[in-house]
């Protein structure tokens, strides 16, 4: 993926694509452009549960900028692609990886090539509880209820990936700042890289 970024902005950088980092396009901005076209694609923030301890857990978003500071021992709460993905890659650099997850079935949101290659890979060295739900932190772990049991999961360190949830309130606040304006990417829905690309790539043709 940091590939995959650092050849998209080197073909902004060619085609001449004016970028401001660090800038929030308010309508205030939106007005001082005053774009014939706006395309809305400001993203979703992490769905968090509403479980005791929750504050003490690490957001899934933030794990780039960890470094060395995870524990041994990791529970990650959510059982998707970014849970299920966090976990294989965890558990191949040596840690100790415990998913768990309140549906049936885990990584369901992944595509149908991709899922079978890592459901193999999940298999082989991280432990998967499914129907399971997290209850509350606790300084030694996650605390989780299955069959009307609560059991302790021993971590040093709980991982939260529960989903995400799109930034309507963009789209709302810009919706009348430009002639066209299109919402596109995960402030519509959250999903994943390829369809964010793809509609991204329609959006523009579509001007």
């Amino acid at each position: 993926m940091y590939r995959f970024i650092s050849v998209k902005a080197l073909q902004m950088e060619k085609a001449g694509v004016d970028v401001r980092l660090g800038t929030e396009v308010t309508p205030e901005l939106a007005c001082e452009i005053a774009p014939d076209a706006l395309i809305v694609a400001a993203g979703s923030d992490p769905l968090v549960p509403a479980i005791e301890g929750i504050e003490n857990a690490v957001m899934a978003d933030d794990l780039p900028d960890m470094g060395g500071k995870l524990g041994q021992k990791v529970v990650i709460i959510g059982g998707g692609l970014v849970g299920c993905e966090t976990a294989v890659h965890l558990a191949m650099d040596g840690r100790d990886v415990t998913v768990v997850e309140m549906l049936g079935d885990l990584c369901t949101d992944a595509n149908l090539r991709h899922r079978p290659l890592l459901m193999v890979e999940l298999k082989k060295s991280v432990t998967c509880l499914t129907n399971t739900t997290a209850v509350r932190l606790t300084g030694d772990g996650l605390v989780c209820l299955a069959d009307e049991v609560e059991t302790l999961i021993p971590a040093d360190t709980v991982i939260c990936a529960t989903g995400r949830v799109p930034n309507r309130y963009v789209i709302e606040s810009l919706a009348n700042c430009a002639p066209y304006v299109d919402a596109i990417g995960d402030c519509v829905k959250p999903s994943n890289v390829a369809q964010a690309v793809f509609r991204g790539h329609y959006a523009a043709l579509d001007i």
